[in-house]
């Protein structure tokens, strides 16, 4: 971003990036960091096959015949459409929660590891700590089919055998890390599950850095000699 004008002339205190000799600030990005990661978290689950029993045993240590479906990338919806259209199911969805921002210490932090990794002379620079609880809802046609989703979502979210939740690299992110976390579930009763759209809601928190790309240059020392014959 670039600060000039009448308005950024009253910031106080010197702008992240600013740097001698100046030097066209890296350009803001296109994507948020939060859109990249729910991306990332609908590609995961358009990975997973889910089994959904064919017969009439139900049983998760013995579960009989089944039949193998997964979720398509185009019923996996993050945010809201640019227009009405009717979800083929099973689909899942993702419904916002508040976005909180917490300051990382008593100011922003620059992430020295990442000096000319995305760019020469440009660094990463921590700017807050992003914390949402959002909802994934989770639709199905039949009873057993939700009961296979339910149960899919709730291995998948923590793979891992020494930590909660389930983490991703977000490379179109400037590889930070998010974490996502499995909180509570509810079964929805109304008038759609009558008719044949059963849902379940999963609350899941999401954390990762918001972090934004500065100009940097390195310090360089140097020790001047003033030399004189004394008179």
């Amino acid at each position: 971003m670039r600060y000039e004008g009448d308005a950024t002339a009253l910031i106080q205190g010197l702008p992240w990036g600013t740097v001698y000799p100046p030097r066209m600030p890296p350009p803001l990005p296109v994507v948020d960091g939060r859109s990249v990661a729910l991306s990332i978290l609908r590609k995961y689950i358009g990975e997973l096959t889910f089994y959904v029993p064919t017969g009439s045993q139900v049983s998760a240590t013995n579960p009989g015949p089944s039949k193998d479906f997964k979720i398509c990338p185009d019923r996996f919806f993050i945010e809201d459409a640019d227009a009405i259209q009717e979800a083929e199911l099973p689909a899942m969805a993702i419904t916002p929660g508040k976005a909180i921002y917490n300051c990382i210490g008593l100011c922003a932090y620059l992430d020295e590891s990442t000096r000319d990794k995305f760019g020469k002379g440009t660094v990463i620079q921590w700017q807050s700590e992003y914390f949402e609880i959002f909802t994934l809802e989770v639709w199905a046609p039949t009873r057993t089919m939700r009961r296979a989703l339910c149960a899919g979502i709730e291995v998948s979210l923590t793979p891992i055998e020494y930590m909660y939740g389930v983490r991703f690299r977000m490379p179109d992110y400037w590889d930070e890390t998010v974490c996502f976390t499995l909180l509570d579930r509810m079964n929805i009763s109304n008038d759609a599950a009558r008719k044949g759209r059963l849902q379940t809601n999963f609350s899941i928190e999401m954390r990762f850095n918001v972090v934004a790309l500065v100009n940097a240059v390195t310090l360089q020392p140097y020790t001047a000699v003033d030399v004189n014959d004394g008179t």
